[in-house]
C-alpha cells in the first residue's frame, strides 16, 4: 500500500507521493513546528496571527494522509477581525467579533452559527491543536528567498489505481535593497507497482523592485505592471511571511550556512579558470544553426565584440560594437544598431566567465546569494539590470539568466571542455520572449591573434 501525504489548504486538496523531494520535507518540518515561538513578543492581542493546523484523515482508496489549513487572522484594536487577507479590502473587510476575557478570546462570526475560542499566552493563540503566532507589523522585509508549495494527486492507496500528481510552488526573493526576483517551479510524478519518474520545469522568473508601507507591498515589474499585496512577516530562526494570506517560509539556519556574495564569485572564478580568466585577451566561438555559421569575436582589452553570418560560405552579416559605439552592416549598407542591440552587447561583458575577470568581479561581489539546488545563484545588479549565475555543488556554471533587453533571458550549459586553461560549455540551451533555441559550439578559441583582426565588410 503506497501512502499519500496530503496537505489541505482552505477547500483545495493537495497531495505528495511517498517520496517526497527535500523541498517539501523542508515544507512538512516547517509545518509540523509550528513557526519558531522561542521570543517573547508584545502581550497586546491586536495584530495579525497566522499558524497551520493538521489533522489525519483517510483519502479515498484508503491511503492515510494529513490535512494542512492555513489560517490568518486579523484582530483590530475595536474589536472586530477578518480572516482574509488576500481580499482588496482586508483592512476594513469586518467577518464579526471578538471579545477577551482574562487569557481566553472568543471570535463570533457574522451571520454564520460559529464561535471560535483560543488561549492566549505569550503572543501566541491556541485551540489546543493550532498554534497561531503574531506577526511583526513594521515595514521590512526580511532579506531571502521565501517558498510556497502547493500539489493535486489523485490515485494510489488500496484504490489500485497508479498514482498520479502535480506539484509546484512560488519563490519570491528579497535582496534586502529594494529589489525582488520571482520563480515557478513544477513537477510530474507518476508512480504505480513499477513505475516511477517525472519531469520538472522552472519558469523564467519576474523581476523588478518592492517597497513595504503600512504593511502593504508594493511589486513594480520591469514591464510596468504593478501589484499590491497585504504582507507581514515573523522574524525568529524561520521566517514565516504572510503574503495575501498565504504562508511562506524561509530558513535563516540555511541562509547562516551560504557563503558571501565575494566568496561564491571567487569559487566560482577558481572552478571555471582562475588566473587564466584574467588573462584572456581575447576569445573567439563558433557554432553552426540552420545552415548559417556564425563566428563572435571578442576583445576583452577595451570590451568590443564582433558577430559575423556566414551563408553559402559567404559573408552575410557583421554586427560589431566597439565600447561606445556599434554598427550593423549588410548587403554592402552600414547602419547604427538598435539600442536593445546595443545594450545585449554591452552588457553581455557581465555574463559568463567574462564577468569574472578582475575587472568586473567586484561588481557581483556586490551581490546576494540564495540555496539553488544543490548548489548556489549569485544574483548581483550591474546599471540596475538583474543578473543571476547558478552554479552546481562544485561551483561550475550550469545557468544564467538575465534581463537586459528587458525580456528574461535564461541560458543553461553542458558539454564542458577545458580551452587554455578555461572551463567553457560547448552546449547551450537558451530561452525568452516564449521560445527555446540549442547552440552547440565547434569552436572555442582564446587569445589567438588572428581574433582581433577585425576587417572592415568591404575588405571581404
Amino acid at each position: 500500500m503506497k501512502q499519500i501525504i496530503t496537505f489541505k489548504r482552505m477547500k483545495k486538496i493537495i497531495s505528495f507521493p511517498k517520496k517526497i523531494s527535500i523541498k517539501h520535507s523542508l515544507y512538512l518540518f516547517f509545518i509540523l513546528s509550528a513557526f519558531n515561538i522561542s521570543s517573547c513578543k508584545s502581550q497586546t492581542l491586536p495584530g495579525v496571527y497566522a499558524g497551520v493546523g493538521i489533522e489525519l484523515q483517510v483519502n479515498f482508496g484508503g491511503g492515510m494522509g494529513m490535512g494542512r489549513n492555513d489560517i490568518t487572522l486579523y484582530l483590530r484594536p475595536d474589536g472586530t477581525f477578518t480572516n482574509d487577507l488576500k481580499s482588496k479590502t482586508w483592512r476594513t473587510d469586518v467577518k464579526g467579533n471578538y471579545k477577551q476575557s482574562g487569557n481566553k478570546v472568543i471570535l463570533t462570526y457574522n451571520n454564520i452559527d460559529r464561535k471560535d475560542t483560543y488561549t492566549y499566552k505569550n503572543s501566541v493563540l491556541s485551540d489546543g491543536s493550532t498554534i497561531l503566532v503574531r506577526m511583526d507589523e513594521n515595514d521590512k522585509v526580511p532579506a531571502g528567498k521565501y517558498s510556497f508549495t502547493y500539489a493535486t494527486g489523485s490515485g494510489g492507496g488500496m484504490s489500485g489505481s497508479t498514482y498520479i500528481g502535480a506539484s509546484g510552488g512560488n519563490e519570491i526573493y528579497f535582496d534586502g535593497k529594494g529589489n525582488f526576483s520571482k520563480e515557478g517551479y513544477g513537477a510530474v510524478v507518476v508512480s504505480g507497482d513499477n513505475i516511477g519518474g517525472g519531469t520538472s520545469h522552472a519558469d523564467a522568473t519576474k523581476q523588478g523592485t518592492y517597497s513595504l508601507h503600512n504593511n502593504e507591498l508594493t511589486l513594480k515589474y520591469k514591464n510596468g505592471e504593478i501589484e499590491k499585496h497585504s504582507f507581514f512577516a515573523s522574524n525568529g530562526e524561520t521566517v514565516t511571511a504572510i503574503i495575501d494570506g498565504q504562508i511562506y517560509f524561509m530558513d535563516k539556519s540555511d541562509m547562516a550556512k551560504l557563503p558571501t556574495a565575494a566568496a561564491l564569485a571567487d569559487a566560482i572564478k577558481n572552478k571555471q579558470g582562475g588566473k587564466a580568466i584574467d588573462e584572456m585577451k581575447s576569445l573567439l566561438t563558433e557554432c553552426v544553426i540552420n545552415g548559417v555559421k556564425i563566428i563572435i569575436k571578442k576583445n576583452f582589452t577595451n570590451n568590443s565584440v564582433r558577430i559575423e553570418f556566414y551563408k553559402d560560405g559567404k559573408i552575410a552579416l557583421i554586427t560589431q560594437w566597439n565600447g561606445n559605439d556599434g554598427w550593423e552592416w549588410s548587403e554592402n549598407k552600414k547602419r547604427p544598431i538598435s539600442d536593445k542591440k546595443e545594450k545585449d552587447l554591452r552588457y553581455n561583458f557581465f555574463t559568463g566567465v567574462a564577468a569574472l575577470r578582475k575587472s568586473s568581479i567586484d561588481l557581483l561581489a556586490k551581490g546576494s546569494v540564495t540555496k539553488e539546488g544543490n548548489g548556489y545563484c549569485l544574483n548581483y545588479l550591474i546599471d540596475g539590470i538583474n543578473f543571476k549565475m547558478i552554479t552546481d555543488k562544485d561551483y561550475k556554471i550550469i545557468s544564467e539568466s538575465n534581463s537586459i533587453t528587458g525580456e528574461p533571458f535564461v541560458s543553461r550549459y553542458s558539454n564542458y571542455k577545458t580551452i587554455s586553461g578555461i572551463l567553457f560549455p560547448f552546449n547551450e540551451e537558451d530561452e525568452t520572449g516564449g521560445q527555446a533555441y540549442e547552440t552547440v559550439f565547434t569552436r572555442i578559441i582564446v587569445n589567438d591573434p588572428g581574433t582581433l583582426d577585425w576587417k572592415e565588410p568591404g575588405e571581404y
